[in-house]
């Protein structure tokens, strides 16, 4: 999954209906090289071999879904994590990294992931993104609110660019800044 909330939301569809569609016929293919097996009694090498790694891989789908190594473990570590909900769920995700660099995610109907640098230039974070983006957020920033509170938590508003009069209320659920 990890590698997967980068690529285009067409992308992640395609490749979900994969596996939505291959598990089940590798575990009919199990089943049915499991029966030819029995039958054999074990004499052909090749089924024996075919049926191990195809029983290897359905195991491991089970026991780990989201994969085997967990890639967010090499990250940088989360400074700060700030999450605002709006409308039908749609959360967006603003993770402040060690070494100035921001990981701003978006989940929606699929994911969306933009990363970049800050600057913390006394309450305020100013975003730089890598790539290119929309007009709309090329000068993102963020303001710590601490006078607000929403769940018993600080608030720090997202402002999308510099024109902008209202911010999103991100609720900040961890900081190591401050």
């Amino acid at each position: 999954m990890y590698f997967w909330q980068k690529l285009p939301q067409l992308w992640n569809f395609g490749l979900s209906m994969l596996l939505f569609l291959g598990v089940p016929v590798l575990a009919v293919i199990l089943l049915i090289q499991g029966i030819l097996l029995g039958r054999e009694k074990s004499k052909n090498a090749h089924r024996v071999k075919k049926t191990a790694v195809l029983l290897v891989v359905l195991v491991s789908l089970l026991l780990f879904p989201s994969g085997i190594i967990d890639f967010t473990k090499f990250e940088a570590p989360d400074l700060l994590v700030a999450q605002y909900e709006g409308v039908a769920n749609c959360t967006s995700t603003l993770r402040l990294k060690a070494g100035e660099r921001f990981v701003k995610s978006s989940a929606c109907f699929g994911m969306d992931e933009k990363s970049g640098s800050y600057k913390m230039v006394g309450d305020t974070i100013r975003l730089t993104f890598d790539e290119e983006i929309s007009a709309h957020e090329k000068y993102a920033y963020a303001v710590f609110r601490p006078a607000l509170k929403a769940q018993g938590k600080e608030i720090l508003a997202y402002y999308a660019n510099s024109a902008a009069k209202d911010s999103y209320p991100m609720i900040i659920y961890e900081n190591k800044l401050r």
